[in-house]
């Protein structure tokens, strides 16, 4: 009976040694895409609440850039846009009572003009009707240039506000994804300009796991392919599958961090390794691939 057990004993510990003297394919670390948000404009940073670690969705306002001089210069505009509204409206109006003295103006020319024809009226007289219709002519076609004359500032005004608001929502920094904030780099009442990154956004329940393979190994794999994931767990070795989801078309120095398969290898070629989401899993812990095989 001791015998048995000892036996038992023995195997499993032979099996043990064997499954973790396995020797994988590749090596890498976890990764995600990271997304950094910078500032678009010049200003104060206000209203920067969300603390690293924190998730956020897609378009929520994580801070906002002083808005005052864009506020003001919005309300600028608008005042003009509305001074100009009204003096177009009543520029239309001055062009509709101008067509109703023209009008009246053309019937008074051929009424004294069949007078005139009769020799019931004297030529000043009529002379005077078509200087004042040739008069309210002109007037009348500068009311229609002068129409479009504001119409035209309107048109420019209305692009600058179209401008203004840009830049306003240039001032609100929200999430271009779902994501966690991993990191900030300034603070609420900084000073912040043109470009400087604010904070720092990954989706972790999208991460993957970057590995490289050398040369030789290219042959053995192939997109979509099921692969083995071990990475340390805090109850030992775990494994999850994998798929292969990318494979570089171009070499590259194999990484110092990085011990490939064949050590004689300088060169080696990224992998990308998509598995699913497990929150045991973190940015930039090390993990192994082992393909499998027909």
């Amino acid at each position: 009976m001791r015998r048995v057990m000892f036996l038992i004993i023995f195997i499993v510990l032979l099996v043990g040694c064997e499954k973790s003297n396995k020797i994988s394919d590749a090596y890498g670390n976890f990764e995600c895409d990271e997304v950094v948000l910078s500032s678009e404009t010049f200003g104060i940073l206000e209203n920067f609440g969300v603390i690293e670690g924190e998730n956020v969705e897609k378009n929520q306002q994580l801070a906002v850039v002083d808005t005052t001089d864009n506020y003001l210069r919005k309300k600028e505009l608008e005042e003009q846009l509305k001074l100009l509204s009204t003096k177009y409206q009543k520029a239309e109006s001055d062009r509709s009572i101008l067509a109703t003295e023209l009008d009246k103006a053309n019937r008074d020319v051929t009424t004294h003009q069949a007078l005139y024809e009769k020799e019931a009226l004297a030529l000043e007289i009529l002379q005077n009707y078509q200087h004042k219709q040739t008069l309210l002519q002109k007037q009348y076609s500068g009311s229609r240039l002068n129409l479009v004359l504001i119409d035209a500032e309107i048109n420019q005004m209305t692009i600058k506000l179209e401008q203004i608001n840009r830049e306003l929502a240039k001032c609100y920094v929200k999430a271009p994804i779902d994501g966690t904030v991993l990191t900030k780099f300034v603070q609420a009442g900084e000073l912040v300009t043109v470009g400087k990154p604010i904070l720092k956004l990954a989706n972790l329940s999208q991460t993957y796991l970057k590995a490289f393979v050398s040369e030789t190994q290219l042959s053995e794999i192939a997109l979509n392919q099921e692969v083995t994931v071990v990475y340390d767990g805090a109850d030992g070795l775990r494994e999850v599958p994998g798929k292969i989801s990318f494979i570089s078309s171009k070499a590259e120095f194999t990484p110092k961090t990085i011990q490939t398969r064949d050590e004689r290898a300088n060169l080696v070629y990224a992998i990308k390794v998509s598995l699913e989401y497990d929150d045991s899993i973190k940015i930039g812990m090390p993990a192994e691939v082992s393909f499998a095989r027909k």
